[in-house]
């Protein structure tokens, strides 16, 4: 894949793939095993930004397994990931940080995530909520330059717009409430910024690819959906939500939540 000059200068542990990005892209692919469906709908020679469900359990390495000959870079929350102890094998694994939000969380949503998550999502969430709305647009900034210039130079970017996992009970996990169902909420906007910015800097529209992952008995499922572009939507609908809604389609019914009502509307019904 041909690399074009970048005009943004990228962190040490993106600027080149480590050592540890390559032995572990050696191991995961010989141990993960996902089934893969749509394989043929991955681009074999462009960039492109893969959008996924957030169910957790192993959707992350699944992906990582999955686009392993892409060069692909996960987004993983600031708070949540990279802070912690984890965070530098993260980084050299060359995974993008990105400030978590809680925008579409209620006061009392948030105060009940505190007092009921572990340890680690009480300190991200109060974390997100102490930080400075200039801290974390400044943060955010320096995220979307970075990703734009990894696509740009022909590598892979990973995006769950839930933006949390969605495998808990709506009752908080340390509720001892039986497990729902996982489904889809609804996404956060920003691959719209991403999508505009790589197509200012090379003059070409983003392709997106709508990826949904399910797990059954500890098997991992990967489907990969048509690739779209932000000039294929015209729906009336924002480009995060559109193509939350292509996801939705892959999974099974029960699992696709805030966008069940949204699967198999006639575009022009959007309007």
């Amino acid at each position: 894949m041909t690399q074009k000059e970048t005009t943004w200068e990228l962190p040490k542990h993106l600027e080149n793939q480590t050592l540890l990005s390559k032995v572990a892209g050696i191991f995961i692919d010989k141990l993960v095993k996902t089934e893969i469906v749509g394989k043929e709908n991955i681009p074999e020679d462009k960039p492109f930004l893969v959008v996924s469900n957030h169910f957790g359990g192993g959707d992350v390495v699944s992906i990582m397994n999955v686009f392993s000959k892409n060069n692909i870079h996960m987004t993983a929350g600031k708070h949540s990931n990279m802070d912690m102890a984890w965070g530098g094998i993260a980084k050299r694994l060359g995974m993008l940080e990105v400030d978590e939000s809680l925008a579409k969380q209620t006061p009392e949503q948030i105060a009940k995530n505190r007092l009921e998550g572990d340890k680690l999502h009480t300190r991200a969430v109060d974390n997100t909520v102490n930080q400075s709305q200039w801290v974390r647009a400044k943060n955010n900034i320096g995220y979307v330059r970075n990703a734009v210039e990894l696509l740009v130079r022909g590598d892979a970017v990973s995006i769950f717009p839930e933006g949390v996992h969605t495998e808990l009970s709506e009752d908080g996990p340390k509720s001892g409430a039986v497990k729902q169902k996982p489904h889809l909420r609804e996404a956060y906007r920003g691959m719209e910024l991403l999508a505009k910015h790589y197509e200012r800097r090379t003059g070409q529209k983003l392709d997106i690819l709508p990826v949904a992952y399910t797990e059954d008995d500890g098997r991992s499922k990967i489907v990969v959906g048509e690739a779209v572009t932000v000039g294929d939507n015209d729906t009336g609908m924002n480009l995060s939500d559109f193509v939350m809604t292509k996801i939705a389609e892959l999974l099974p019914e029960e699992n696709r939540g805030f966008y069940a009502d949204k699967v198999g509307i006639d575009n022009r019904e959007q309007v």
